[in-house]
């Protein structure tokens, strides 16, 4: 897993030491910490072996968590849940509902409009030295709950819709996760505005996995779908990285722009309540050979690796030593899922214990 003649020579130049595997790491990579207590961001990309780096040739941990929630209820928050006092973080993976953001609904508990209140979380985790990976998830009408409203939808409130015959949005195709035309406006705009923001990259597609193809024979129109998405984000942000959530070999390997990152959402084996957190979760098993497979697949294409969504409720023990150790194979960022569970009273848990254990691993390695 070493870098090209290229990248070698250039951390000759700038003196970067390389460790045993393989992997530059000088002092300083990915965000910088200025003495005034603000934060400079390089611009990221995609080597030619699959590595996520700086333009120094430097390989950036992208290890952190998902937060905001955005997507739903009354549209989110920071600063309350504990993210701001991780000991490691340096990424936080941002959903967004695609209709609020299109239509800047009103944000209730926010006193603002969406689209503002997107700007001020990504402002907001910028300033704790985070790169922002903005999501693109739901797409349903219901507007954020607070103030006078009083019903806070869920993230599959758009699948619930068009399958309730009491709905005023019954069958109505646009609220989907599948919704193309929603998503496209979304990112567009997205990409314009944050396409000077270095710290800002696209995550597509949630996830398009089977279930929320609703719409019969919608399916195979899956990887055209992506590619338009990854393409509206280049055509006003031709520089940032693209992550897009893994299918499978054929699929993923049909998308041939570069600086592509591949997705996977890796969660633990676990059913009942969680004795960490005490909430109720399941969850099933994950194919680990088929992950590697895929993993190793990418890489070798000179396509880099992102774990977007692991953990959640209870991270079972041995889960946790098997993702670390893919995540040390294959030189994977990572993205908690979702960061309430890693605290209890706002001190870390268990499940945050792993966490950053897992990470200071990862660190010392990249």
């Amino acid at each position: 897993m070493k870098f090209g003649t290229l990248f070698f020579s250039l951390s000759l130049l700038i003196g970067i030491m390389l460790p045993n595997n393989g992997v530059p790491t000088p002092a300083s990579c990915g965000p910088i910490h200025n003495p005034d207590g603000t934060y400079t961001f390089s611009r990221l990309l995609v080597d030619p072996t699959g590595h996520i780096i700086d333009p120094n040739g430097c390989h950036v941990d992208l290890l952190g968590v998902n937060s905001g929630g955005a997507m739903e209820g009354a549209g989110g928050g920071v600063g309350s849940g504990g993210d701001e006092v991780l000991p490691i973080n340096t990424v936080v993976r941002l959903a967004f509902n695609e209709r609020w953001y299109v239509s800047n609904v009103y944000v209730p508990n926010q006193g603002m409009n969406y689209q503002p209140w997107i700007a001020e979380m990504v402002s907001t985790y910028e300033s704790r030295g985070d790169y922002v990976l903005l999501d693109a998830d739901t797409a349903f009408f219901e507007p954020p709950c607070g103030g006078s409203i009083q019903f806070c939808p869920p993230e599959d409130q758009g699948r619930l819709d068009y399958a309730n015959p009491s709905s005023p949005y019954y069958q109505n195709p646009y609220q989907l996760e599948e919704s193309q035309g929603i998503a496209l406006q979304a990112l567009a705009m997205m990409a314009q505005t944050f396409s000077n923001d270095p710290a800002v990259m696209f995550d597509v597609w949630n996830e398009p996995a089977s279930y929320i193809f609703v719409i019969p024979n919608t399916e195979q129109y899956r990887a055209t779908w992506m590619d338009e998405r990854i393409d509206t984000v280049r055509q006003y942000d031709p520089l940032t990285p693209v992550f897009v959530f893994s299918i499978g070999d054929t699929e993923n390997l049909s998308h041939t722009q570069s600086n592509l990152v591949f997705d996977f959402h890796v969660y633990p084996n676990f059913s009942g309540v969680s004795p960490i957190t005490g909430t109720s979760c399941s969850t099933t098993e994950p194919d680990w050979t088929n992950l590697a497979e895929h993993m190793s697949t990418l890489e070798s294409a000179g396509r880099a690796v992102f774990i977007g969504e692991w953990g959640h409720c209870y991270d079972v023990p041995t889960y946790n030593t098997q993702i670390l150790s893919v995540a040390e194979e294959y030189y994977t960022g990572m993205a908690y899922f979702a960061q309430p569970d890693l605290f209890t009273s706002k001190l870390l848990n268990q499940n945050g214990q792993f966490e950053q254990s897992d990470y200071s691993t990862l660190q010392a390695q990249y």
